[in-house]
């Protein structure tokens, strides 16, 4: 029964993951101000994708296309609290 669960939340948790591991290479890549800049604009299209799926959809699939943006909100924020440690980690070597 549990990995029939984890079959079907494995997509929204995939998406999280995959957007924190996007992130964390693109700061290998680019500045730390375009970094934060991208990771801002994505940060707001989630946001404005979860009141969307609310409030323009709503129903089961506003609230799968939610956990979407929630999960992809989470991957960033992970991310992004990941990036620091990782360039002064680089810088120093």
């Amino acid at each position: 029964m549990d990995r029939l669960l984890l079959s079907e939340w494995l997509p929204i948790i995939l998406t999280g993951v995959l957007v924190a591991v996007i992130i964390v290479t693109l700061a290998f890549s680019i500045k730390k101000a375009v970094l934060y800049i991208i990771t801002t604009i994505l940060s707001l299209v989630c946001i404005s994708l979860i009141v969307f799926s609310l409030v323009g959809i709503g129903g089961w699939e506003g609230m799968g296309l939610g956990l979407f943006a929630v999960s992809a909100f989470l991957g960033l924020t992970v991310g992004v609290l990941i990036c620091p440690f990782i360039k002064s980690k680089r810088d120093l070597f």
